[in-house]
């Protein structure tokens, strides 16, 4: 184990290596000789798999990695649907949400996404559309369908977080409002209509 000190922080940091891989852990302290007892304690609580397990369970709940996990519970549940996920993933949802704590994401955040889906999206990587950019004229808007299919993946993600136990609760959706290009079904079939439709039959 190794205690150091960088320019950005006034904390001395420790760094283990062991298995072959390295470990880095502020000691939340500017005394040299208490950061010398708190490496030797980070230092048996990897030996004993404690530090590591902190470390791992950070990674498993991270947004993009929950991302991976989906996918290949989707290759075995419902394979036909994993090109176009895959996609949806790469290119939209870890640009937003990869390096968060799926379990920080609440509905401020997902209302924001949303809000990008309402707009239209135009074709646009994500970031972009955070970073107030404006889209080019000349790109076509996300129809109607693709909306509704990115935010099926999403939910797709969440739900496997709870089912594999990284996420702690669902989050609150926000009410997606349909556009007029979609219309509103049509009730069920009255009496009336059956019997006419059974005439042709």
């Amino acid at each position: 184990a190794t205690i150091y000190q960088t320019e950005r922080s006034q904390y001395w940091w420790c760094r283990v290596r062991l298995d072959g891989k390295y470990y880095t852990r502020s000691m939340k302290t500017i005394d040299k000789r208490l950061a010398k007892e708190k490496a030797k304690v980070l230092f048996m609580d990897l030996i004993t798999n404690e530090g590591r397990r902190e470390v791992s369970d950070k990674a498993r709940s991270q947004f993009a990695n929950v991302c991976k996990g989906t996918i290949e519970h989707l290759k075995i549940t419902t394979p036909k649907v994993v090109p176009n996920y895959q996609s949806i993933i790469n290119r939209v949802l870890i640009p937003k949400f990869g390096i968060r704590d799926i379990n920080s994401i609440d509905y401020h955040d997902l209302l924001q996404f949303y809000s990008w889906l309402q707009e239209g999206g135009l074709g646009r990587n994500v970031s972009e559309f955070y970073k107030g950019r404006k889209a080019n004229n000349q790109e076509q808007p996300l129809t109607e369908s693709t909306k509704r299919h990115y935010i099926v993946c999403l939910k797709h993600v969440f739900d496997y977080g709870m089912r594999c136990g990284v996420l702690n609760r669902l989050p609150n959706y926000p009410k997606w409002k349909r556009s007029k290009e979609e219309g509103i079904g049509r009730d069920y079939f009255t009496w009336q209509e059956y019997t006419s439709l059974g005439r042709f039959i």
